[in-house]
């Protein structure tokens, strides 16, 4: 899981470096290029930041139960990070939309 995770981190990073390559749900004018590109790196920066907190809280709660502190595993605060990460998207796409 530590590896997948940085992976990703390091995929996301070297993808954020390119926005022109992205695919935007508005289209890409000269007059809102450069507003578009930073929400969009801003976008994958916050995500990155997120799925690797849940990478790590993962791993935090696998070695709870595997000490035999926790019986199960929090399925709760697994849905509450999900949640989170798609009111991220949510929130993208309406700053993407009103900034066109």
């Amino acid at each position: 899981m530590p590896t997948v995770a940085v992976i990703m981190f390091v995929v996301l990073a070297a993808v954020s470096r390119y926005p022109h390559t992205f695919n935007y749900p508005v289209p890409i004018t000269g007059e809102n290029a450069r507003r578009q590109y930073l929400l969009a790196r801003g976008f994958l920066v916050a995500l990155k930041v997120e799925i690797c907190w849940l990478f790590a809280f993962v791993v935090r709660q696998q070695i709870i139960v595997a000490l035999g502190n926790a019986q199960t595993f929090s399925m709760e605060l697994i849905w509450g990070w999900i949640f989170l990460m798609l009111g991220t998207v949510g929130l993208y796409l309406l700053r993407a939309y009103l900034n066109r």
